[in-house]
């Protein structure tokens, strides 16, 4: 819970190789209530951006 008593968000990164692929994922994880935070187009761009405190990037969503 957090400290308004609501349930924690759970924030998510799509990671795929396929730009079509990976955007389709994201949408529907977004339709679904997800907090699709982040897109990346490989393990390595990932973990860049997870490390980031406050990630900008074009692929970011």
């Amino acid at each position: 819970m957090t400290s308004d008593g609501a349930a924690p968000t759970t924030r998510l990164m799509v990671v795929d190789d396929h730009p079509m692929w990976r955007d389709a994922v994201a949408r529907d994880l977004r339709e679904h209530g997800y907090d699709v935070v982040a897109t990346a187009g490989s393990v390595r761009e990932a973990v860049d951006r997870a490390k980031q405190p406050r990630p900008t990037s074009c692929s970011w969503t």
